[in-house]
Formats: C-alpha cells, structure tokens, sequence
C-alpha cells in the first residue's frame, strides 16, 4: 500500500486514500475514523479571549452534540442546569437581604438618637466620643444578625458573570456557528433561524415583559420592607421598558437564553418564599416589619399627636407667623 504525498494534497484526501487502501474487513472502521477526522467543532474556531465563555461554548456544543437536541433546546436545558447549579447563591441574596431588613429596623432608633444629639450642636471631643460609640453600637447589630452591607453585594459576583457569558458565548455562537440558523424549533419557522435578530421585535417586547413581570413580584424576596423599595421599582420599571430598543438587534439565540432565565428567576423567587425552604436555607421571617408606606404612616400619625400634645421638639413646631405692626 503506498499513498503519493504531494505539497498540494490536503488531509482529508490524504485520509480518505488511507481509508480506500485497508483491508475490507477494516472499512467500516475506516469509516468512523473519517468520520472523526473530518469533524470540526465549530466552536474551536470562534475567537474568544475570556476563558469562561469559551468554556461556556464548549459545554453548550458537548450538551449539544452528546443529547442530539436541537440548539434551542440546549440552551434552554443548560440555563436550568446553571441556574441550578448557583440556587443556593440566590438563597444566600435572599437571606442577607432578609437580615438586613431585621438590622436596619433596629438601627432606626440608634440613628435618629445620634441625628438628634448632632442637630443639638455638640463639638468637639464629646461629638467624636459619641460618634464612636455610635460606630460600635452599629457594628453590633450587624453582627447580631450575621450580616453588612457589603455581604449584599457578594451575590452579584456569581450571578452577574454568568449573564454576561451567556450574552457574549450565545452572541459568538450566533455569528459563527452554522447550525444556528436552523437551531430554532421546526414547528415555528418564525424562531427555527437563532443566529439573527427578531425583525418585527416580538422577542424583545416578550423579554420586556418578563423582566417586568419578575421586577413587580420579584420584589417580595425581601425588598418590601426596604425603605427604598419604591425607587428601585421605579428604576425597574424605565430599564423594562427602555429595554426594547436597546435589545432589537440582540440574536433569537441570546433571548431563547434570557426569557428562560427570567423564567427560572420566578420560579426561585416562588420557591425560596416557601416556608420549608425559608426554614432550609435560614431565611428570617419579615412579615412582622413595618413597610416604607406604613412607617410612613406612623410616623405621619405620631406627629399629629405630638402636635396635639404641644410636645414636639423645637425644629418641628410650626412657626407662627408675627403680627406686623401698623
């Protein structure tokens, strides 16, 4: 058996002469080396200098080609199965945010007290002695609940990651992945090419719906008592809506993955508000905390009657105004 090798002779015919020149019991082999050879992973060839979205191509190509699902179902099955895998993480937002809730309640007090004695115009060194103590005692309700601000902001560095690899991996995909644009599914012809923005915008105002959706109950998971509830919500609902332009020239790929996280997102937040899972992931009741517009209420009420009493504290009586003199 001999093969001609020539500068201008390319592997795969190289393979393919090998493979005419085995045995006959050994063809059928021959032709799962072809085969294997002549394969490409598409993914292998899309540029990418972050370590994480390629890994994250690499593992939606694997679920891909080893399940035989189509692409759309991949990335769907792979948003549950990272999301998934980062649950506890959301439980953990979850149950610092509760704790803050209890801490900041308790606080209250402490600050208006420290609010009150600097408004009486104490200096120097009785106001850094007081606002030490102050400092200490703040430190300490936090450290009752097992909790501080900056733990709030821990959640971010897992979940926040994930959603921008999934952007630009599926982005990547779109642009140079072949299969994608008949990665869509078969019955809705409408959806079957993903590698291509939506052309009547159905998708990003679906998406945008979502995302509000999620904003306005989502915000049970501990936000109701946050005396900047309302402002976040309101944040949400511009970002909701101003959404739909900024996403029209997103790929069908990348909202396949975004309508099924927010999906997942409400889900959670259902699940983790279950008693048993509160109890699981020690989640503390908040239900017993006054909300923004109820404080607001009472503090509203007390007033009026301070102001009935004639005991309110001099910043805080209403100035009568002097009669002029003619």
């Amino acid at each position: 058996m001999s093969i001609e090798v020539t500068d201008n002779v390319s592997q795969d015919t190289l393979v393919n002469e090998f493979a005419a020149n085995l045995p006959a019991d050994a063809a059928e082999s021959s032709q799962a080396v072809v085969a294997a050879v002549q394969h490409v992973s598409e993914v292998a060839a899309i540029p990418s200098d972050w370590a994480n979205i390629r890994v994250l191509m690499q593992l939606l190509e694997t679920l891909h080609e080893s399940s035989g699902l189509p692409w759309w179902a991949t990335i769907i099955g792979t948003t549950f199965l990272l999301r998934t895998a980062i649950l506890p993480v959301g439980a953990y937002a979850m149950r610092n945010t509760a704790r803050l809730q209890l801490a900041s309640a308790e606080l209250q007090p402490r600050q208006q007290e420290f609010s009150n004695l600097v408004a009486t115009g104490i200096q120097d060194p009785e106001l850094t002695k007081e606002r030490s103590r102050y400092m200490r005692d703040v430190a300490a309700i936090y450290s009752k609940h097992g909790t501080n601000p900056v733990s709030a902001m821990l959640p971010l560095f897992f979940q926040g990651p994930l959603f921008i690899s999934f952007f630009y991996a599926l982005n990547n995909m779109s642009e140079h992945c072949a299969s994608f644009q008949t990665g869509g599914p078969a019955m809705i012809p409408y959806l079957l090419d993903l590698s291509v923005p939506d052309p009547y915008g159905i998708l990003p105002v679906l998406n945008s719906a979502s995302f509000l959706l999620l904003a306005e109950f989502g915000m049970a998971d501990g936000m109701e008592n946050n005396p900047a509830a309302g402002k976040i919500k309101i944040f949400l609902r511009v970002l909701g809506v101003a959404m739909i332009p900024m996403t029209m020239d997103f790929s069908k790929g990348v909202f396949v993955y975004w309508m099924t996280s927010n999906v997942f997102s409400a889900g959670q937040s259902k699940l983790l508000r279950h008693p048993k899972f509160k109890d699981y992931f020690g989640i503390p009741d908040i239900s017993h905390l006054k909300t923004p517009e109820q404080e607001a209420e009472a503090q509203a009420e007390a007033l009026k009657k301070m102001q009935e009493l004639k005991v309110l504290p001099a910043g805080l009586r209403p100035h009568k105004k002097k009669k002029k003199k003619t």
